[in-house]
């Protein structure tokens, strides 16, 4: 007797959770911050289940290719369809409620520099230290005369902010169209199909930070 209530309190816990998820799962309503947890209309703390990924095909071993384009568009968002459907498949087992996806830069690579305060594309063209100390417009947006990316006299980009930024973080190498384009072909159509899915999303911007971080920085 004492070894069938000991079993019997041991799965008790499964059973609820596997009613509590059948019940909820599927569904992504709004929810809110209460002091340190995220809740539910009714006040229930939620809990998420899921996984990242990039919509890359080189990172994914070329599954879906031709690649970040036009013509890779469709394939793309048919390939992540395939991972939603199997990642939310509960008569297998699977109960993912939660997508980070990331803003992969290989869709919005270029050449525009952009300005941080009025957004305007100012054309192709960092101009250096010494041609800004020089004359001080070639550091300035020619919309709205705020400083943008320059070249340092060693060669390095910096910000606005006088931060170097190189590799992904050095964000004046996307591209303002693509980003426009791209975000409503491709990066919103597979967060609606995560949501379509019962999964909540965290889209990541493109890039890693750079080396230094401070308020209000660009």
């Amino acid at each position: 007797m004492r070894r069938l209530l000991l079993a019997l309190l041991l799965a008790l816990p499964m059973f609820g959770l596997s009613s509590y998820a059948q019940y909820e799962f599927g569904k992504t309503p709004d929810i809110h911050v209460e002091g340190k947890q995220l809740v539910d209309a009714k006040g229930h703390p939620v809990r998420f289940f899921g996984f990242m990924d990039t919509p890359s095909c080189w990172f994914n071993g070329q599954r879906w290719g031709p690649g970040e384009n036009d013509n890779g568009v469709t394939n793309c968002k048919n390939y992540f369809h395939k991972l939603f459907e199997a990642t939310t498949d509960t008569l297998n087992g699977t109960f993912a409620n939660l997508f980070r996806l990331h803003l992969e830069p290989a869709w919005i690579g270029g050449s525009d520099i952009f300005c941080r305060y009025c957004g305007k594309n100012i054309g192709t063209t960092l101009y250096t230290e010494t041609q800004i100390r020089n004359n001080a417009k070639y550091g300035e947006c020619k919309y709205c005369y705020n400083k943008v990316f320059y070249k340092g006299d060693d060669g390095k980009t910096y910000d606005p902010d006088g931060i170097e930024v190189s590799g992904e973080a050095d964000v004046h190498t996307r591209s303002m169209t693509k980003l426009s384009k791209y975000l409503s072909s491709v990066y919103m159509p597979l967060a609606k199909d995560a949501n379509d899915h019962g999964m909540y999303v965290i889209m990541r911007p493109p890039g890693v930070c750079p080396g230094k971080i401070k308020v209000g920085s660009y």
